[in-house]
């Protein structure tokens, strides 16, 4: 038995070994004309596998593209569009994104917060600078709730805002608890309510179905 760890790479795994062991029986007929069917049976193959290529404006060229560094660019069929070099392949890869790499002092929080607290201690008014360091402690206490629970766990975050924010931003949670805004709780609650009621008004509807059909059997005995 051949594990694909004893076979050669693929030049391109999307397509699986089968397309590649196509392209590699076109380089072995020799007739010109057989050789191009034979590799516009491949391309339209391809096209079938991966029908999403088709929302590309230029998705044949890119076929024709792959099947040339499939077959290492040695492959000499008639094609709609001209095979790329080796040269020209390679100067189409594209270079990889460039990943910030910024300093995150508590990495658990991730950048955001630390931009939150820079923003906050910028802010000149006392009442605004402490809406802000209110919101982030909020949305700090739920990034360590969704990571694990913990006893002391708002102490922390007020620590670690202190800290963060060089000293600048030091409260205490219970405070901030009263100047984060309570817009959605109030919205929650009756929505809550207004279930409890349905449910209320369903259960006293059945109940008054069940006596109304008591009722009507005990009149047709009599």
């Amino acid at each position: 038995m051949e594990y694909n760890t004893q076979r050669e790479d693929l030049v391109m795994p999307d397509y699986g070994r089968h397309i590649q062991q196509m392209v590699d029986h076109a380089l072995t007929i020799e007739d010109r004309d057989e050789r191009t069917k034979c590799a516009h049976t491949i391309a339209a193959l391809m096209t079938r596998m991966y029908p999403a290529l088709k929302n590309d404006d230029n998705y044949q060229q890119k076929i024709w593209d792959h099947i040339a560094m499939m077959s290492g660019f040695r492959l000499d069929v008639d094609t709609p569009f001209p095979l790329p070099t080796c040269q020209e392949a390679a100067a189409k890869v594209t270079q990889h994104m460039h990943y910030p790499m910024s300093y995150i002092r508590f990495r658990a929080y991730g950048h955001i917060v630390q931009e939150f607290i820079i923003k906050a201690t910028d802010v000149e008014d006392p009442l605004e600078r402490k809406t802000l360091a209110a919101m982030t402690a909020m949305f700090m206490k739920r990034i360590l709730l969704q990571n694990g629970k913990d006893s002391n766990i708002e102490e922390r975050v007020c620590a670690d805002l202190a800290e963060l924010s060089d000293g600048a931003l030091q409260y205490n949670f219970a405070e901030l608890q009263n100047v984060v805004p309570k817009n959605d709780a109030p919205q929650q609650r009756r929505q809550w309510n207004g279930r409890q009621d349905n449910y209320k008004n369903k259960k006293q509807n059945n109940n008054n179905n069940k006596g109304q059909r008591k009722y009507n059997n005990n009149r047709k005995r009599y």
